[in-house]
């Protein structure tokens, strides 16, 4: 794949400081297995995690499945209330703000550009939908809009009547973008928007979200499992486990110098091109616990090589080093 770096000295330089989305001690808990006899049992799939984007910049998001990911960005759309905690947009509480205006600030870029977008509607009402939700523009004034966001996506005029079984994944993916972006939002919030199209699609789809990014100052928050689009895209980078952040920080730093052993191999994981490597191996011992009967301590210590009886335990706080913050006793005080 062809890829252009998003992220430049000069990126780094512009005054961006302007906090658009935060999360203060966020959690979120389920009660599931409830029977007719039998007593709910408490799944705690976000626990007091607490993260910021500034305008401009791009959050990414990663852990394995089950993480708590997507539970996250559901509160930061605003579709799952928080059990605790707080999610400010622009520093007003998103608790507090009607869907409607959430829904005009912040937009989803799903990871399945054909599930997400109906097969029975043409481009131009797909794409024109959030206007014509929220009462924007006339019928003719839409159109225009329309086609100027297809261009802006890559989107040919003559697709305009088109319907997405027509169309390429990744065309119904500038679809799915487009219709992210016809209403002027601030933040994208992007789950997996490549992994399920073509790797020969995906660099087209990524140099996209490249440019948009820089011609229309976009905030994003990037959930991805694909590490490479991690490294080229993130400013950010937030590692959760079992629904807690275990490290947080600038994307460089965390990829340069990775401090919580799980981050260390879910980077030693990462395929590579380079003749004669193979496969990675995954260290990562026994399979992923279940959530509903979390391990003591330290949630990550029965896969942890460097695990110790202190990990088995007690649970690590947050430490912070250089702008750089990684829950583990290996580095606690």
């Amino acid at each position: 794949m062809n890829l252009r770096n998003g992220t430049t000295d000069s990126d780094n330089m512009t005054p961006q400081s302007q906090r658009v989305l935060e999360c203060q001690n966020v959690s979120r808990d389920f009660k599931v297995g409830k029977k007719l006899f039998n007593k709910a049992l408490d799944l705690k799939a976000v626990q007091n995690v607490s993260m910021n984007v500034n305008r401009g910049e791009v959050l990414a998001v990663v852990g394995e499945s089950g993480c708590g990911k997507t539970t996250l960005t559901k509160m930061m759309l605003g579709l799952l209330p928080v059990t605790s905690g707080e999610i400010l947009f622009e520093e007003e509480p998103i608790s507090g703000i009607d869907i409607r205006s959430i829904a005009k600030k912040v937009q989803p870029v799903f990871q399945d550009p054909y599930s997400s977008l109906n097969p029975r509607k043409t481009l131009e009402a797909i794409i024109s939908l959030p206007m014509k939700v929220h009462g924007i523009g006339t019928a003719e004034e839409r159109r225009g809009r329309v086609l100027e966001i297809m261009r802006l996506v890559e989107l040919p005029p003559r697709f305009l009547h088109s319907y997405p079984n027509q169309l390429s994944g990744g065309q119904r993916q500038r679809v799915a973008i487009a219709r992210a972006l016809i209403i002027n939002p601030s933040i994208l919030i992007c789950d997996e928007p490549t992994s399920a199209l073509d790797v020969s699609v995906q660099a087209h789809i990524l140099n996209l979200l490249i440019d948009l990014r820089q011609e229309l100052n976009l905030t994003y928050v990037l959930v991805s499992h694909d590490l490479a689009v991690v490294e080229l895209l993130a400013d950010k980078v937030a590692v959760m486990y079992l629904g807690r952040l275990i490290e947080y920080g600038p994307g460089q730093q965390i990829f340069n110098s990775p401090r919580h052993p799980y981050t260390k191999l879910l980077l030693e994981s990462v395929l590579t091109p380079e003749p004669g490597k193979g496969l990675p191996e995954i260290a990562l011992g026994k399979e992923f616990p279940n959530p509903l009967n979390p391990p003591s301590g330290c949630a990550f210590h029965p896969r942890c090589t460097e695990a110790t009886e202190q990990c088995k335990i007690t649970r690590p706080v947050l430490t912070v080093e250089n702008g750089q913050s990684v829950e583990c006793h290996l580095f606690s005080d």
